[in-house]
């Protein structure tokens, strides 16, 4: 486990990050963040062990999302901002439906967060197809066994 740093201890700059620019990244003594410059939210972060992954970080709907999006040594950029891009664009959709659906109960705004949680979670499984396929079904399982038992509205599986 690494440790978590204060964010005033990290510096952080802003560059477009390229491939070129990945691998040329020294590790520091503490860690660092680098922000893409195409794609708000996005960040490369440098661990003082040397380590490097993908992240994003956003805010959307009062609430702050930092995700993990792979390991820099085995992912391309290109891979990592096109995921990072699907799930900003997912928690973003999720933002908008909550809030165009204020005055509705607070089950059907959850109904709406979940269904943006399982597209950000199968667009990160999606370089794993069939492990995918699969975690969908036994996912489908599980939301139709919490509307038999009363959890969930009816014909609100997400899946």
């Amino acid at each position: 486990m690494h440790k978590n740093y204060p964010r005033n201890e990290m510096k952080m700059t802003t560059c477009s990050l390229t491939p070129s620019k990945v691998l040329t990244t020294k590790k520091r003594k503490k860690p660092y963040i680098i922000h893409d410059q195409k794609l708000k939210g996005f960040h490369l972060k440098i661990y003082p062990s040397g380590r490097k992954t993908f992240a994003i970080t956003c805010r959307r709907g009062g609430r702050q999302y930092n995700e993990r999006i792979g390991n820099a040594a085995v992912m391309p950029v290109v891979e990592a901002r096109s995921i990072a891009m699907t799930k900003i664009d997912a928690l973003t959709l999720t933002a908008k439906a909550c809030k165009a659906g204020t005055g509705t109960s607070s089950l059907t705004n959850t109904s709406f967060s979940i269904v943006a949680d399982v597209e950000i979670w199968f667009a990160g499984l999606s370089h794993i197809t069939e492990a995918a396929n699969r975690a969908v079904t036994v996912l489908s399982s599980i939301m139709q066994g919490a509307e038999e038992l009363g959890l969930r509205e009816e014909d609100s599986n997400p899946t």
